[in-house]
């Protein structure tokens, strides 16, 4: 048996022991508290008994005494012994647990309420003192021989008690005491045992281990023993047989030992000179470096970092002080917490790449860095360490400063001088009769081309400087994808039709609508689809389909071009960029229109795919996000067209004119513009037509057989129901536009002024334009000129100011009905004009439509909160701000 198993049995033993011992004292003392509670009641008992025998005795006497003296104090004291007698027999009984004694209880009381009640019925006399006193004795001899049978049985019960008492007493002394030999015999037996199995063998062995540190190792020997001691002996004498066959080996060792340290110490010399080759390396870095050891501490540094975060001390609690007293900031601006320090996230086994951060050095100097980090693993992959490399970048944020501040000023001095050119050049083309010759109006043309290239380029600009600073503002919000594409073939419809390409959408009905910015998706819409324009050959399709799903809708843009190489693929979307192609270079381009794409569709949430086919075609797809239910509830209901496809709520439109030819242009061009296009050959029809379907506009011919246009429109004005509707006149007839007989509220064009004339003037007589009192507040004296005749060509009355000064002096003077404002200005600018107006006008509201060159995410908020109602950008249509004026002035 293992010494183990006899510990363990010894303990067990003794437990078992000290257990039933206590479980013995513990029983015997509850046996002597429960006797003991049984004596105190059984002595409560005598003592109540007592008190009632005394009770008795004096209320006996105290009624003879009454019955022949009949004293009123007598007569209180039976009262009190009375019900002292029945307290006492009521207590008794409470205590009483012997069925013999509760007879005798019930007995006396019985018999003591029949005596009393003799005593009572009798107290008036009626019979003689003496036959009272001589029933008494004899009704109270029961009631003392019960008395005396009971005092009896108690007293038998107390001495029964006191016996069983003393005789559990003995026994519980006599059994403690075997205990207590019992324990002491066991005790002794394994303390006799210890000794003899234990101590014994481990004093001869420790004498041998002193013989043996003396060099003796003839003591050492093996023992038969199994148990643990003995393996201890055998393992002590293996030992000592190793010791002698390593002395053995160690002496061979020695003399390789020797030989090896030679080549030892030349070795070490060249890891020396590596290391110190190295750390000459890390100082003439100009990158910031650091080692850390996986506490947290720094292992290693050079210079660069040593200028930023100067030398830790070497005592810990002062090292954790140091670098608590460091600030980093991230780029958002919060503070990092140190789980999220570059060098904590590497010991945790990420690896950083280029984090922009600021360190808030405690002296007080701070360091804006872009930072890396990685672990450093040993053999076993475990993280040992942590590198982190940063650089100061405070130099390239100067000059991204610079850049932005460039690029702000150049948009805006060029802005002004192209909103001016473009403008003057519409004018002149708008008008018919202004240039007869066709090729001064190629020319014209050419020139208003190349400018609205250059707006675009500068657009361009400014996006990509935007997307890249942050600064880019979007502006959510519910809309249709049926109508962003719709908005998006208009504007590329032009360059599409000139390239001959067709232009074909597919948007099923129930495509749930998108929360977006819808200006910025047009524009990512119309960069896709004017590249597709642009790349696709001759008489083939640029197609335009969606799908969708609960959460994000999908476009696709597809053409049919020459397809792009799988190696180009993956610079499409970088900036200044383009696909290396004779086709790309013969196209032109600044490189910048899918790199703002695929930046504005990652911005609402998105992602954009190109998947392309060389000499098959490319496809384009992005996804967006899809508005909620409460958002959305604002848009117009979407109609289903007989194929599935959605239908925008559309405008009607009616034409009158007795010219098929020309009648069917304008049907197709409205109807590709997403009007309801109606149309009538005479002015019969047309008010038939006009009373039935109510159309939100009318386009009038003057020059019809039977009823002529004046005709036409007296009549209209004439019917309740048809009067308030707007009429644009579309005529050959000459000096249209300076005949008398047309209301004044009546739009004029010449045919041949061009379509986008046509769908400029339809759209301004939806909004219900009027004319009104407008002052126009720029600096530039030609973009002032241009914007006058533009609003004075739609019946405006225009004054002008040359900066804020004159503009605030205007509104003091003349009643305006509206503001055109410049935010750069000399003397006063826009922003103080803004300030001022409220206080000028007397709590009276102008609407102000901000003009202005600057940058948008810098001033559009200030101007809207100002009090500006419309921000637009430079440089502008004129049609734009005509529109934005109508819109202002008409509320609508």
């Amino acid at each position: 048996m293992t010494i183990r198993s006899r510990a363990f049995i010894a303990l067990w033993l003794i437990t078992i022991l000290v257990t039933g011992t206590i479980l013995f004292i513990v029983y015997a003392l509850n046996q002597a508290a429960r006797m003991d509670a049984e004596r105190q009641r059984l002595s409560e008992i005598l003592n109540v008994h007592g008190s009632l025998w005394r009770t008795l005795v004096e209320l006996k006497h105290d009624q003879q005494d009454f019955a022949v003296l009949k004293l009123p104090s007598i007569a209180d004291r039976i009262t009190q012994e009375r019900a002292a007698v029945n307290d006492y027999l009521a207590y008794g009984a409470s205590l009483i647990r012997e069925a013999d004694q509760r007879d005798r209880q019930q007995r006396l009381r019985t018999l003591f309420d029949k005596w009393s009640a003799m005593w009572e019925t009798n107290s008036d006399l009626s019979v003689s003192a003496d036959d009272l006193l001589r029933t008494s004795e004899t009704d109270f001899v029961p009631i003392a021989t019960l008395l005396a049978e009971f005092d009896a049985r108690e007293r038998e019960l107390w001495n029964d008690r006191n016996r069983v008492l003393v005789a559990r007493r003995g026994a519980f002394f006599s059994i403690l005491g075997g205990v207590a030999a019992l324990g002491l015999a066991i005790m002794a037996w394994i303390m006799f045992s210890a000794k003899r199995v234990i101590l014994d063998p481990l004093t001869v062995l420790t004498a041998s281990a002193y013989r043996i540190e003396t060099g003796d190792f003839t003591t050492a020997h093996q023992t038969l023993r199994s148990d643990e001691i003995g393996v201890l002996i055998n393992s002590f004498a293996k030992m000592v047989q190793a010791v002698q066959t390593r002395e053995r080996e160690l002496a061979l060792a020695l003399s390789e030992s020797r030989e090896l340290a030679s080549v030892t110490t030349e070795s070490r010399r060249r890891v020396e000179a590596a290391h110190a080759d190295l750390l000459a390396t890390l100082e003439t870095v100009p990158a910031a470096l650091m080692i850390f050891n996986p506490d947290g501490s720094v292992r290693l540094r050079n210079r660069a970092a040593t200028e930023v975060m100067g030398i830790e001390p070497q005592n810990p609690e002062l090292r954790r002080n140091y670098w608590d007293r460091f600030k980093r900031i991230a780029k958002d601006g919060t503070p990092m917490v140190k789980e999220r320090w570059i060098s904590s996230r590497a010991l945790n086994g990420e690896t950083i790449k280029n984090e922009e951060l600021e360190i808030h050095h405690p002296d007080g100097r701070v360091f804006p860095i872009l930072a890396s980090g990685a672990p450093l693993r040993n053999e076993l992959g475990h993280v040992a360490g942590a590198i982190v490399a940063f650089q100061d970048i405070a130099r390239m944020r100067e000059v991204d400063r610079m850049k932005d501040e460039f690029v702000s000023i150049v948009s805006h001095e060029l802005r002004t001088p192209l909103t001016s050119i473009r403008g003057s050049v519409q004018l002149v083309l708008d008008d018919v009769n202004a240039v007869a010759d066709e090729e001064h109006r190629n020319l014209l043309q050419i020139a208003l081309n190349n400018c609205e290239r250059l707006v675009r380029i500068i657009n361009d600009i400014l996006d990509v400087s935007k997307i890249e600073s942050g600064n880019l503002t979007l502006r959510k919000k519910a809309a249709h994808v049926a109508d962003l594409i719709r908005q998006s073939i208009d504007v590329v419809a032009g360059p599409a039709r000139a390239a001959d390409v067709a232009l074909a959408v597919a948007v099923p009905a129930n495509i749930r609508p998108v929360m977006v910015d819808p200006d910025r998706i047009v524009q990512a819409l119309v960069n896709l689809l004017s590249n597709a324009v642009k790349f696709a050959p001759s008489s083939t399709t640029v197609t335009v389909t969606v799908t969708g799903s609960e959460q994000m809708v999908t476009i696709v843009v597809a053409d049919q071009g020459e397809g792009i190489a799988p190696e180009n693929l993956d610079r499409l979307f970088r900036k200044f960029q383009q696909v290396d192609s004779s086709s790309s270079r013969r196209k032109g381009g600044t490189g910048l229109g899918l790199a703002i794409t695929k930046a504005l569709v990652e911005q609402h949430g998105g992602r954009i795919f190109v998947d392309s086919e060389v000499n098959r075609g490319t496809r384009f797809s992005f996804t967006l996000p899809t508005a909620s239910a409460e958002d959305a509830v604002s848009l117009a209901p979407v109609s289903a067209n007989t194929d599935g496809s959605a239908r925008l709520v559309a405008r009607r439109v009616l034409i009158v004119d007795d010219d098929d030819d020309f009648r069917a242009l304008i049907k197709a061009q409205l109807s590709h513009a997403g009007y309801t296009v109606l149309d009538a050959r005479d002015a019969a029809a047309a008010l038939h037509i006009a009373r039935t379907s109510l159309p939100d506009v009318i386009t009038v011919d003057l020059l019809m057989p039977g009823i002529d246009g004046w005709s036409f429109i007296d009549r209209l004005r004439q019917e309740e129901g048809l009067a308030q509707i707007p009429i644009v006149v579309v005529s050959g007839a000459v000096d249209a536009k300076k005949d008398t007989r047309l209301p004044g509220d009546v739009s004029v064009i010449a045919k041949g002024e061009g379509h986008a004339r046509l769908m400029r003037e339809i759209s301004l007589a939806l909004a219900g334009r009027r004319g009104a009192r407008i002052l126009v507040a720029e600096d530039d004296a030609d973009l002032r000129g241009v914007l006058t005749a533009s609003l004075t060509r739609n019946g405006h009355q225009v004054i002008q100011a040359r900066d804020g000064a004159e503009a605030l002096a205007a509104i003091e003077r003349d009643r305006i009905d509206l503001l055109v404002l410049d935010l750069v200005m000399p003397n006063i600018d826009g922003f103080e004009v803004l300030a001022r107006l409220k206080d000028i006008t007397k709590g009276e509201t102008i609407p102000v439509v901000v003009v202005t060159g600057t940058d948008r995410s810098a001033t559009e908020l200030q101007a809207l909160r100002l009090g500006a109602n419309v921000y637009l950008t430079k440089p502008i249509e004129a049609a734009a701000l005509t529109e934005e004026v109508t819109r202002l002035l008409t509320g609508s």
